[in-house]
């Protein structure tokens, strides 16, 4: 491969790897509570992106494969040369969701529990106000109307935001189950626990008879298994 190629081959890993990298930003963006607008604008990028990926693919399928060598081309999407700073906050993040999503859920079930109560059947007359609509083609509803109709739309945004928040918590509780006892252990110590509940690195690196730097990168690996296992590498 010549230098050329070996350009060419780099910026192709780039490019590919920033895509994939953006378009996992706009999944975590679209599991939280966003306006429409802003959903659609991020779904129409999310279809680019995708477009974008599968043109690439496709052209790369197609790029004739360099006669192999002793030296190896390394692989942008490996995490020893990926910079890690480009993934490591999209795992932080999806675990700050995953964690919020934990927590809320049971309080989640107990607002919809809540708000079912509200919409048993009661003997409420629902007239329309004629006197306050103004004009004929107006179909903004009575007060009555929307006292009565409200519960329902809060019970619906509910069960969605639960919806939403279960599946956080099974896409990453598949993808935790894939590390190792003591890459979970180092996750769930690092990011899922208060702070000041957290057992200091000292304590874990000499509980398990490691030395510091094995330590720091069984850190480094299990952000990168994690990564992994949430195709976000």
């Amino acid at each position: 491969m010549n230098g050329a190629q070996a350009s060419m081959t780099m910026q192709y890993e780039l490019t590919s790897s920033l895509l994939i990298v953006r378009r996992q930003c706009i999944l975590v963006q679209l599991a939280e509570n966003i306006s429409q607008e802003e959903e659609y604008k991020l779904k129409e990028e999310l279809i680019q992106l995708e477009t974008s990926l599968e043109r690439m693919q496709k052209q790369e399928e197609k790029t004739p494969k360099p006669a192999a060598r002793k030296s190896k081309v390394i692989s942008l999407q490996d995490p020893d040369d990926l910079n890690r700073a480009i993934y490591k906050p999209i795992v932080k993040e999806r675990l700050r969701l995953y964690k919020h999503a934990k927590e809320s859920i049971p309080l989640l079930m107990e607002q919809i529990a809540e708000l079912e109560m509200l919409l048993e059947p009661a003997d409420v007359s629902i007239t329309p106000s004629y006197g306050e609509m103004s004009g004929g083609g107006d179909s903004r509803f009575s007060k009555v109307e929307q006292a009565v109709i409200q519960p329902y739309d809060e019970v619906r945004a509910k069960k969605n935001e639960l919806f939403r928040n279960r599946m956080i918590m099974q896409e990453m509780d598949l993808a935790l189950r894939q590390l190792s006892e003591y890459e979970q252990m180092i996750i769930h110590n690092e990011y899922l626990i208060p702070r000041n509940e957290r057992v200091k690195d000292y304590t874990l690196y000499t509980k398990f008879n490691w030395g510091k730097t094995q330590f720091y990168e069984q850190k480094k690996r299990a952000i990168d298994e994690l990564a992994r296992a949430l195709k976000i590498i």
